[in-house]
């Protein structure tokens, strides 16, 4: 919803806040929140917005430091008319630091600290309302923790969320945003349907369609379940639940220029096949006077301002751009017979449009047969099944009947897969709630709470018709993700387990619950590792960590070259330092030859072309031996992988 913003321009010094507001209770929702946040004092200067919709006041505040100061920050916070805070937001340059290096940092806070952090800082600043959420998940990436919580009611979900982030070194909490919804009550659950009435409801009411999908660049489309609009319901009645009337659609206007060059060659024979090809489409004046003789676009005063013809797969494309005093407008076209594929514009008091499909019917008329009309636009239909791909749409003012967009999509080339042999729309049903589960939740609605049954695809985009198997977007077979948090049930009491449990956090490690620490560790594995500590590189495939091509981040990235990379063999300790630094960046210094040296006993035992190596690491406690000992030769463990890898990350 659009909001009236009536900019104040009330700049002053917080010390000394000024007894006249533009209404009596933005003065008492300041102090409340200056009550409940803490204000540097470096932040001086501070400004302030009233925000108003039409059925809620909202208020901004802004401290900031003084122009010419040292540095630069803000505190930010906006609060409605109870005195809620509903966002907060915090920076200080002079606090920003270096990156630092490569790769992640280890933060000093572990998970549960963060999230009592999080917590006392929610109570804190909305005491009003911190005991309706509960805290769903706090994870960590690039050096700060973001924590989320739900509002509860009933012992349900809400739509309500709210989040903060914070830094993993400080703690300082960063940014908080919340929506909450102003209700009068939430409705009881007695009487409501259970799981399986929901699922009945659902599939009374059609919420799976089947229909053809391509998937990427193939051309064959396969038959899939999907969604259908049918998938939220009252969880009272089991009737289709709908937030508004009405619906939204977009399209791309955006069109580019290039500019050519001509130049004077001789041309080959494929070279003149293309001008003969070119020769026998229609000119740039001829498109146009066609377009201009279909009254129904209401082009015929505007001029060409711009053409472009363009090959894509085996048809020509023809771009163009017609403008008149107080209109413009964009076509493509086929350059053969000048059929539209897409028109949009804009003319000077434009309202609202309305489908037009005599239109279609008029332009269109051999493909009416193919079609169906759903919704708005005209849907392929193959072997009864339809290809939602491939879809006809024309749109007229609804006062004068011009029309103001076409879109035309139909492949003369997709193989349509033979609808023998898919499973029903009962079994299609049964493997879709086996992998999927409707949720029951509150939602909003005119300020008002109604629980609804929500039905939607998880982890995955569509079931296959053949075999009933969730697929994902790229049309492959999709499994449940694995738990993307590294949980072992063999590292307590291992003097890893500190190093283990630290690259557990910021995502790296071992699948299977066991780590396995002192177990020799091959090149896959410390390279995988590796990879997602310095790199930041983890490769899922069908939402399954995939330890093999997440490992070939080593070698995209330089730090093993191929031709030496044995996944299945052992590492030594003094190439799993070499491997470590070259992803660090330190391969230039530590390859010079005759300029290192250890304090290790063992350093004559170091291959001269890795001495580099293991010095700097030393240097930089990132391996510091054992009893005076480096042992370059022996096998590394999985849990010595880890230390190595801890160190590097924090020193």
């Amino acid at each position: 919803m659009k909001k009236l913003v009536i900019i104040l321009a009330l700049i002053f010094l917080v010390s000394s806040i000024p007894t006249v507001f533009a209404d009596d209770n933005m003065q008492n929702v300041l102090i409340s929140v200056k009550n409940r946040i803490d204000i540097p004092e470096k932040f001086s200067e501070f400004s302030s917005d009233i925000y108003y919709d039409g059925e809620e006041t909202e208020y901004a505040f802004s401290w900031h430091t003084p122009e010419g100061a040292d540095g630069w920050g803000y505190v930010n916070v906006n609060a409605d008319s109870k005195g809620i805070i509903t966002s907060f937001g915090l920076y200080d340059y002079t606090e920003a630091g270096e990156d630092g290096g490569y790769g992640k940092k280890i933060p000093k806070l572990n998970e549960n600290e963060a999230s009592d952090i999080a917590k006392n800082f929610f109570a804190k600043i909305n005491p009003q309302v911190y005991g309706e959420f509960e805290l769903i998940e706090t994870s960590y990436s690039y050096g700060g923790y973001n924590v989320s919580f739900v509002r509860m009611a009933n012992g349900i979900k809400t739509e309500d969320r709210a989040y903060a982030s914070l830094n993993g070194e400080t703690g300082e909490v960063s940014n908080f945003y919340m929506n909450y919804t102003r209700v009068s009550s939430f409705p009881e659950l007695g009487g409501i349907l259970d799981s399986e009435q929901a699922k009945a409801a659902f599939q009374k009411g059609n919420a799976l369609d089947k229909i053809y999908r391509v998937f990427g660049d193939r051309k064959e489309a396969k038959i899939v379940y999907t969604l259908s609009d049918f998938n939220i319901i009252n969880a009272f009645t089991g009737k289709k639940f709908t937030y508004a009337e009405g619906n939204t659609r977009s399209t791309d206007n955006a069109m580019g220029a290039e500019e050519a060059a001509d130049k004077n060659a001789v041309l080959t024979e494929k070279e003149i096949s293309v001008l003969e090809e070119i020769a026998g489409l229609m000119s740039v004046d001829e498109v146009g006077a066609k377009l201009k003789s279909i009254p129904e676009l209401a082009i015929k005063g505007a001029t060409v301002t711009y053409s472009r013809l363009i090959k894509r797969d085996d048809r020509y494309v023809m771009y163009m751009n017609f403008e008149s005093e107080d209109s413009g407008f964009g076509v493509r076209v086929d350059a053969e017979n000048a059929r539209i594929f897409d028109f949009w514009g804009y003319r000077t008091g434009d309202g609202e449009s309305v489908p037009a499909d005599e239109f279609i019917q008029k332009y269109y008329p051999e493909y009416i047969p193919k079609t169906v009309v759903k919704g708005d636009r005209r849907v392929r239909v193959e072997n009864g099944i339809e290809f939602p791909q491939n879809t006809i749409s024309a749109y007229k003012n609804k006062e004068k009947g011009y029309i103001t967009n076409i879109s035309f999509c139909f492949d003369d080339d997709i193989k349509f897969a033979n609808p023998d042999g898919i499973i029903s729309f009962d079994e299609a049903y049964k493997a879709a709630f086996a992998a999927s589960e409707p949720e029951l939740k509150y939602v909003f609605k005119n300020n008002e709470a109604v629980p609804v049954y929500i039905f939607s695809f998880d982890y995955f985009n569509y079931i296959d018709a053949m075999s009933g198997s969730p697929l994902n977007f790229d049309g492959e077979t999709q499994t449940k993700p694995e738990n993307e948090k590294y949980e072992y049930a063999d590292i307590d009491g291992h003097y890893a387990e500190t190093a283990v449990k630290a690259l557990a956090l910021i995502g790296a490690g071992f699948e299977g619950g066991l780590y396995e620490p002192d177990k020799t560790v091959t090149q896959r594995d410390y390279a995988a590792l590796v990879a997602q500590c310095v790199y930041d590189y983890t490769i899922y495939k069908n939402g399954v960590f995939d330890k093999e091509a997440t490992a070939d981040g080593c070698i995209i990235y330089g730090a093993i070259k191929k031709d030496e990379y044995y996944p299945d063999e052992p590492l030594t300790r003094e190439k799993a330092v070499q491997i470590l630094l070259k992803a660090m960046g330190y391969e230039k210094f530590a390859s010079i030859e005759g300029i290192f040296k250890t304090d290790f006993a063992d350093n004559a035992d170091i291959s001269p072309e890795l001495l580099g190596y293991a010095a700097i690491a030393s240097g930089l406690k990132i391996v510091n031996g054992s009893g005076g000992y480096f042992y370059p030769k022996e096998n590394i463990t999985r849990g010595q992988a880890a230390i190595i890898i801890y160190n590097y990350l924090t020193k």
